[in-house]
C-alpha cells in the first residue's frame, strides 16, 4: 500500500522554526513530523512512500533517504514552482498507485490507517477524506455528509456568521483513487480542498470518514506548542482508534439546550449557559462526547428530518463557537403512538433505539470503541437513568430539564445535580483528569 505525502510547505507562520527546514521536519517530541507519519504509516501497513517536496526538500532527502532505515521504500518527487496540492500530485501522476493514501506533511495525526484504507474500499467514491470535529471550526473547511457518508456540501472558510453547519473539519488525510488525476490539468496550480473534493462532492463521488482521533495543524507557534504538549502527554497516542476511551453520554434537551415541548425549529434552539464550557471540558480531558437524544417530533410529523439537522447543526455551531464540539450524535426519531396529525406511519413502531432501551448507545460503543468502565451518561429524565442502567454505566441526573421528576426510588439517578457544569466537575474529579 502506498502513502504520499505532501511535504513542500514553506510554514511561514512558523518562521522560528523554518527559516532553515521546511515545514513538515519541524520537531515533536524527538523526531520531525514527518518522521512520526512515516512510522504511523509503516504501522497500519504502508511500505511505499512517496514524498512530493519543494521547499528545501535536500533537508528531507538527506534525512530520510531511500527509507531503509525506517522499514519503508521512499521516492521523491519535487516541483519547482509548486503546484499546490492537486497540481503536486498530477505532476508525480507516473509513480503514483491505483489506490493511494495521501497525508498533509504539516499536521500531526495518530490514526487507525488501517480502518480508513478498509472503509474506503468498501465503497465506491474515487476519495474519501477523513473528517473530525475541532475547537475552532470557525476559520476551517466543513464537510457535511448524508448519513450513509456521501458528502452533500464542502463549506470553505470564511463563511457567513449567520450559517449553522456540522462541526466537521476536513483533517488532511484521505485515500485516493488514481482516476481522479483525470480531473487535474498538467502544469496548474490547484488545490485538492479548493479545486477537486468539492468537485467530487458535486458528482456524489466523494465520502467522508468521521474519526474522533488525534488531528492537529501545527500551522501557528500557539498549535505547535499545543501538538508538542498533547504529544509528550500520551494524549495523542490514547485517542487512536485502538485503544477504547471511555464516553460521557449526554441527552440533549434539558442538558445541553433550553428545555423547549417538542423543539421542532432551528430557533428553538438555545444552550444553557455553561454548557458549552463544560463539553470543552470533557474534550480537552479526552472522553469521547456522545449525544444520544429521542426525537419522536419527526414520527409526530412536527419536524422533518432535513429540519431535526439544522436543528442539529445550530447546537454544534453554538458550542464551536465556545471551542466545544460533540464527538457523534445518535437520534432515535420513531414514537409507538399513534394518533397525531400529520404523523410518519412508517415511524411508528416499537423500535429498539427509543430510551429506555439502549440501540444508541450499544451502536456508539461499536462506532467508537468506547470503554464503558468510567463512562457516564447525564441526563433529566427516567428514559436516560434507566437506558445508563442497562448498558452499565453512572447515571447522572441534572435539574436544568425535567430534573428526573419521573423518577421513583428504584430508579432514580445515582446523583442528582443542578447543571451539567456540576455534573462536569463531579466526573472529572472522580476519574482524576481535572485540568490544571
Amino acid at each position: 500500500m502506498q502513502v504520499v505525502i505532501l511535504a513542500g510547505g514553506r510554514g511561514t507562520r512558523l518562521r522560528e522554526h523554518t527559516q532553515t527546514m521546511p515545514k513538515p521536519m519541524v520537531a515533536i517530541g524527538d523526531r520531525p513530523n514527518l518522521e512520526h507519519q512515516i512510522l504511523l504509516a509503516r504501522r497500519h501497513g504502508f511500505t511505499s512512500v512517496l514524498l512530493l517536496v519543494s521547499h528545501l526538500s535536500d533537508r528531507i532527502e538527506s534525512h530520510f533517504g531511500c527509507g531503509q532505515r525506517f522499514g519503508v521504500e521512499i521516492a521523491y518527487c519535487a516541483e519547482d514552482p509548486p503546484l499546490g496540492t492537486a497540481g503536486a500530485l498530477r505532476h508525480a501522476g507516473a509513480l503514483l498507485q491505483d489506490r493511494f493514501l495521501v497525508l498533509y506533511g504539516d499536521i500531526f495525526i495518530d490514526c487507525d490507517l488501517a480502518r480508513l484504507w478498509a472503509y474506503h474500499a468498501d465503497g465506491r467514491a474515487l476519495a474519501t477524506l477523513v473528517v473530525h470535529p475541532n475547537d475552532h471550526p470557525d476559520d476551517s473547511d466543513l464537510v457535511e455528509a448524508d448519513s450513509d457518508g456521501t458528502v452533500s456540501a464542502i463549506y470553505p472558510k470564511p463563511r457567513s456568521g449567520d450559517q449553522y453547519l456540522p462541526n466537521r473539519v476536513n483533517a488532511g488525510v484521505a485515500v485516493i483513487e488514481r482516476d481522479i488525476l483525470a480531473m487535474i490539468p498538467s502544469g496548474r496550480d490547484l488545490d485538492l480542498a479548493r479545486d477537486i473534493f468539492p468537485a467530487l462532492a458535486r458528482n456524489g463521488r466523494l465520502r467522508a470518514y468521521q474519526s474522533a482521533e488525534y488531528f492537529k495543524d501545527f500551522g501557528t507557534p500557539e498549535r505547535l506548542a499545543h501538538a508538542r504538549s498533547d504529544f509528550e502527554s500520551g494524549k495523542t497516542a490514547r485517542q487512536n482508534r485502538s485503544y477504547p476511551r471511555p464516553a460521557v453520554f449526554l441527552d440533549r434537551d434539558g442538558v445541553i439546550n433550553e428545555e423547549v415541548s417538542h423543539l421542532s425549529k432551528p430557533a428553538q434552539m438555545e444552550l444553557i449557559p455553561g454548557a458549552a464550557e463544560s463539553i470543552q471540558r470533557l474534550n480537552e480531558a479526552g472522553y469521547l462526547v456522545i449525544v444520544v437524544t429521542n426525537q419522536p417530533v419527526v414520527a409526530r410529523g412536527e419536524c422533518s428530518l432535513d429540519g431535526l439537522r439544522l436543528i442539529h447543526n445550530k447546537m454544534e455551531t453554538l458550542l464551536g463557537r465556545k471551542h466545544a464540539w460533540i464527538d457523534a450524535l445518535y437520534f432515535c426519531p420513531h414514537h409507538p403512538d399513534e394518533g397525531f396529525a400529520g404523523e410518519v406511519s412508517e415511524l411508528k413502531f416499537d423500535c429498539t433505539c427509543r430510551k429506555p432501551k439502549t440501540g444508541m448507545f450499544d451502536q456508539a460503543v461499536q462506532d467508537w470503541n468506547i470503554s464503558l468502565a468510567g463512562s457516564y451518561c447525564v441526563g433529566d429524565s427516567r428514559r436516560d437513568i434507566v437506558a445508563a442502567r442497562r448498558v452499565g454505566i453512572v447515571p447522572i441526573g441534572v435539574r436544568t430539564g425535567s430534573a428526573c421528576r419521573d423518577c421513583d426510588a428504584l430508579d432514580s439517578p445515582d446523583l442528582l445535580v443542578e447543571d451539567l457544569e456540576e455534573a462536569v466537575e463531579i466526573i472529572l474529579a472522580s476519574s482524576g483528569r481535572v485540568l490544571s
